[in-house]
């Protein structure tokens, strides 16, 4: 049967994730922890300072917690208050605080819960805080961002990550940073509390509730003592396997590896629990043993190797009761000072039905606690307000900041070209040719040569997933006027039905290792362009569909050289309507919003553009006043960056 422009790649396998894999494989080996106390106190303080550049805005410990007690429920032996408190300047946390009977004061532990919808009103996440406050620990039982009442709709809950999630890079932040000052300020709340030991407090959760622990251990001293479960691997691991946004640092692969995070809570007590029938390969026992023995002589040179263990259960991932036992003697041999550290039977306690832990009535939830998708939203339209008050531009300067945030370092170079014959495809034939470069990306490319050398070509980008194949109207329209076409692609990675989101892994791997999806496309299409004008002296033209025309648009923004651009159904503006897409998660970009927009990308092409059936980020189409808005940004940038005039032509609406 013969292939059409959608599928003509199928089958054709990239290099670039396995290269990711052998490349933080190297950086593992190549890792060395502080080997005594003084080069540790140097080192824990740089890597800190440049795990929060990474991460985004540390704590403001001035600013005032602002706790707020919205109701209390008397249990026998402890109450529950119901509380919120200001993590951030007018942006409050949802939680609730178990609090035994008594004068104390308690050793604490702060609880917070993985990939649970309803946050910390889920039954499993509340039945260890129930626990603890009957045997005389105060626990924080906090919802992370986008989870239980701080998901977009107030008493529906749904998954923090994928594109919801990831959308807080746009605005130049990241999902784990602001989880891990959410909870430091929960920290700083515990301590406040006249019934609290302040030099006694834990952390604990388990799958990302566990990345949660092990990261704000590594990053706030207060705390004694950690129990992350389910959550611990190597970042090798990540890059291969599948973890949450949530648990994704940008770039963190080119700092540390995991066990410099393990290596940042020594001395302070540390057990670590993993899961023998975890099916996540992240989280397997042999990638946790990895940074488990890389970061133990830290500890030793510390003097404080019985403050690390770990402990592998015959169980799924999950807090089990087993798991949860465990983590009650290991709270009360380092909070307590009592036992050795054995694990503690659970005694039986009762969960409440979770609308009676609310701290609001279903769909009363106010403006000072926002969803992600407010935030963004109200965030992006502060930056772009920024950027459209700028009296003056550097043009040059700003395509070097967009290559910046792109991750474009450095131009791809061709290494060799292999003719695999002609094929018929959607009724033409095509010469089908694979190109590979010097540093290992292979392109599958399809050409048809134009008759006159003098017509040039149209360089169309396919980028793999629903809104990537390229619009056959495309390639019509070039052949029509005569223009030669090359169709390429680097090829599919195997996750593009992922159940969270179309390329969700690949994204990630492309995070943690510094570079991002939409930058490796754009050097792809450079690449193209490279090829071309060797073979022909005709003008390049680049079009797209979707994350394909994000591509050619990137290419254009940050080289120029390129007479036209020729879009259609691709994002017109980076601020977000919601936490939804339908494009892959690869469209996100760290910083774009705080770089400009769309808008100003455009006229730093100085190109003739046409962008045809815009779309926002959650797949709705442009109004007519979306429409006149961006044709008036485009003028306005061109205009501020001292640039001459272009042609931009935004029409029609999306067929979606």
């Amino acid at each position: 049967m013969e292939r059409t422009l959608a599928d003509w790649d199928k089958g054709f396998i990239s290099h670039a994730h396995t290269q990711m894999m052998l490349e933080a494989t190297r950086m593992f080996c190549e890792r060395r922890l502080p080997a005594n106390r003084a080069e540790w106190e140097s080192w824990r303080r740089t890597l800190r300072a440049k795990l929060w550049e990474l991460l985004g805005t540390p704590p403001d410990h001035t600013l005032d917690l602002n706790l707020k007690i919205l109701g209390t429920i008397r249990m026998d032996g402890y109450r529950i208050d119901k509380v919120i408190y200001q993590s951030r300047p007018g942006f409050y946390v949802t939680s609730c605080l178990y609090v035994p009977d008594g004068p104390g004061p308690f050793p604490a532990v702060l609880s917070v819960h993985g990939h649970f919808g309803e946050g910390h009103l889920a039954d499993r996440v509340q039945g260890r805080a129930h626990h603890l406050a009957r045997e005389g620990y105060v626990c924080l039982s906090v919802d992370a961002f986008g989870a239980g009442e701080r998901a977009t709709t107030h008493g529906h809950y749904e998954y923090h990550g994928a594109h919801l999630g990831t959308s807080v890079y746009d605005v130049g932040e990241t999902l784990m940073g602001m989880q891990i000052v959410d909870n430091m300020r929960g920290v700083s709340l515990l301590r406040s509390l006249p019934c609290v030991r302040a030099d006694r407090i834990g952390v604990t959760g388990a799958s990302g509730g566990g990345n949660q622990t092990m990261w704000v251990a590594a990053m706030d001293e207060r705390l004694a003592a950690a129990v992350p479960v389910v959550s611990v691997g190597t970042f090798e691991a990540y890059v291969a396997g599948s973890n949450c946004i949530c648990e994704t640092l940008p770039g963190a692969v080119l700092l540390t590896e995991m066990s410099g995070i393990l290596a940042l809570i020594a001395p302070r007590a540390l057990k670590i629990c993993n899961a023998l029938k975890d099916t996540n390969s992240s989280f397997y026992p042999a990638e946790m043993l990895r940074s488990f023995v890389a970061a133990r002589p830290v500890y030793q040179a510390l003097g404080a190797d019985e403050r690390l263990t770990y402990q592998v259960f015959n169980l799924p991932h999950g807090y089990w009761t087993e798991v949860r036992e465990a983590m009650y003697g290991w709270f009360d041999r380092w909070l307590k000072g009592i036992g050795d550290g054995s694990p503690r039977p659970e005694k039986w306690f009762r969960t409440l039905p979770q609308e009676q832990l609310l701290c609001f009535r279903k769909g009363k939830r106010p403006p000072i606690v926002p969803s992600i998708s407010e935030f963004c939203r109200e965030r992006g339209e502060e930056l772009i307000a920024e950027a459209r008050a700028k009296k003056s531009m550097s043009p040059a300067a700003k395509r070097k900041e967009l290559r910046g945030v792109l991750h474009m370092d450095g131009a791809l170079i061709l290494k060799e070209v292999r003719d695999l014959g002609p094929e018929i495809i959607a009724g033409r034939t095509w010469q089908r040719m694979v190109i590979s470069t010097v540093s290992g990306e292979h392109f599958m490319l399809l050409l048809i040569v134009p008759e006159d050398a003098k017509a040039g070509y149209a360089i169309i980008p396919k980028v793999e997933g629903k809104t990537g194949s390229p619009d056959p109207a495309l390639v019509e329209q070039a052949l029509a006027r005569g223009r030669g076409v090359l169709l390429f692609t680097e090829g599919s990675f195997g996750d593009l039905e992922h159940n969270t989101a179309i390329h969700h892994d690949t994204t990630r791997a492309y995070l943690w290792m510094g570079r991002t999806f939409m930058g490796e496309r754009a050097r792809g299409t450079e690449l193209m362009a490279s090829f071309l004008r060797k073979r022909s002296k005709g003008p390049l033209t680049l079009a797209g569909t979707g994350e394909g025309a994000l591509a050619a648009l990137f290419c254009a923004a940050v080289n120029g050289g390129f007479p036209r651009l020729e879009l259609s159904e691709m994002p017109g503006t980076f601020l977000h309507k919601s936490g939804k897409s339908p494009f892959s998660l690869g469209v996100h970009l760290p910083g774009f919003l705080a770089w400009g927009d769309i808008a100003l990308a455009v006229a730093l092409t100085q190109a003739d553009v046409t962008l045809a059936r815009p779309l926002h980020m959650d797949g709705s189409a442009f109004s007519r006043q979306a429409m006149q808005r961006l044709q008036r940004d485009v003028a306005h940038f061109g205009k501020v960056c001292g640039l001459r005039a272009i042609k931009f032509k935004v029409s029609g609406s999306a067929n979606r």
